[in-house]
């Protein structure tokens, strides 16, 4: 029977408890949150699961109580800014296999470093929760780009959250040309301020970058607006508008003359994918996130471009970036 930790109950935390609810290989379950009030708003959601025969136990903890003992897989699913210091604490604790790690995954390159080093030295494989790699409407939509050309991807509309969430476009455009070098550009940045979660910022403007093979991706969104945000994806054979909140997308091919065909689709929740993705982790020891080491190679410019950006507008220099 395989042992799965949840370390941090909280809003995200809870969904991949509800997805391990609906896993159809036996696993035990313990749940970590210093916060009791987390821990039962977590039960609370997993007791809306339908019972499932193959989850044997579900345990809430405060800490970490289960020393020495092997953990198949963590999910590490606090906030960015205590992420590496919980991971240290698990890896004192148990001794974990795999690792799967919300986003953003650390505020620092060098909390990086060192959890890279950390996992090596106790032979964790690791993976980043960039979810959008497991959704089957983009797993189709790679096929079109995979003639190698470079590809323009655009993210445009309100205040969408640029701080928390550009690691999750930046990563899509490298799954659908598979590359994980660029570079970006802070000077499109406008505004810091506080995010609606206290202790965290975000920005307004536009962030920029280019791969190597010349894909480029621009990210703007708009302080002050709830305009949902719309992405577009042009190649050379093909273009799309895509409206995730919506379910809706136009394409256009050259092989159709460039006319527009609607498609409709549906982005499944979280509690729908921790379930496969775990077991997939479970039995293969691969799944189809971005490797930890991949994502690594992605935060870094993103991270460092945004400490820039907070030491050119607050002319103070930070050894963290406060982004979750």
């Amino acid at each position: 029977m395989h042992r799965v930790v949840i370390a941090g109950a909280g809003q995200i935390g809870s969904r991949h408890l509800q997805g391990l609810g609906k896993i159809d290989i036996p696993i035990r379950i313990d749940v970590i949150d210093p916060s009791l009030s987390s821990l039962q708003t977590a039960k609370q959601r997993f007791n809306e699961v339908p019972f499932n025969n193959n989850v044997k136990s579900v345990n809430f903890y405060t800490r970490f109580e289960m020393t020495g003992q092997i953990v198949d897989l963590a999910i590490i699913a606090t906030t960015a800014d205590v992420r590496a210091k919980v991971t240290r604490e698990l890896c004192r604790s148990v001794t974990p296999k795999n690792i799967l790690f919300e986003k953003v995954v650390f505020q620092s390159v060098e909390d990086f470093t060192e959890i890279a080093d950390l996992m090596s030295k106790h032979g964790i494989n690791a993976w980043v929760n960039c979810s959008r790699r497991a959704y089957p409407f983009y797993n189709e939509l790679k096929k079109l780009f995979c003639d190698g050309d470079p590809i323009t991807y655009s993210v445009q509309g309100g205040e969408w959250g640029l701080a928390c969430n550009a690691i999750h476009f930046i990563d899509h455009v490298a799954f659908l040309i598979d590359n994980t070098d660029y570079t970006i550009s802070p000077s499109g940045l406008r505004e810091v301020f506080e995010a609606k979660r206290q202790g965290f910022i975000e920005f307004s403007g536009i962030l920029q970058g280019i791969f190597s093979d010349e894909s480029e991706f621009i990210l703007q969104s708009r302080r002050h607006s709830s305009t949902p945000h719309l992405i577009s994806i042009h190649g050379p054979s093909c273009r799309l508008v895509i409206d995730e909140k919506g379910g809706i997308a136009q394409i256009s091919r050259m092989e159709n003359g460039w006319t527009w065909e609607p498609l409709t689709f549906r982005i499944p929740l979280q509690s729908e994918l921790t379930n496969i993705i775990a077991k997939a982790i479970l039995q293969k020891e691969d799944c189809t996130l971005p490797a930890f080491a991949d994502s690594f190679r992605l935060h870094a410019p993103m991270i460092e471009c945004f400490l820039n950006h907070i030491e050119k507008v607050s002319h103070k220099k930070l050894k963290y970036c406060p982004i979750t």
